[in-house]
């Protein structure tokens, strides 16, 4: 069993079942409770893509995409620099953040 001290739960269980699949250019999906900006940055590093739903209320998530007022149809992004990543929120019949 592969440790990752100092990471977060939902992170760790992540980094731990994606172990052998790390390193050869796969992508994984994930859902709002593992998602997080540090784990995404985190997987990137290791050669390895993210797409995933994600909680307004993690940390490093984009405070003028939180606080958007959207209607339907619309979406604001933000793009993170760091790794590429677009941090996406869209108003359709509900509310949905995504990173990728």
């Amino acid at each position: 069993m592969v440790r990752h001290p100092g990471k977060q739960t939902s992170s760790r269980i992540v980094l731990e079942v994606a172990h052998d699949l790390l390193d050869k250019g796969y992508c994984l999906y994930l859902d709002n409770w593992y998602t997080s900006p540090k784990l995404v940055d985190t997987l990137c590093t290791r050669k390895t893509d993210v797409v995933g739903t994600m909680r307004t209320n993690r940390k490093e998530f984009p405070d003028f995409v939180k606080r958007a007022r959207l209607k339907k149809g619309e979406t604001v992004a933000a793009f993170r620099k760091k790794h590429d990543h677009e941090v996406e929120r869209q108003k359709g019949c509900r509310t949905c953040q995504h990173i990728s």
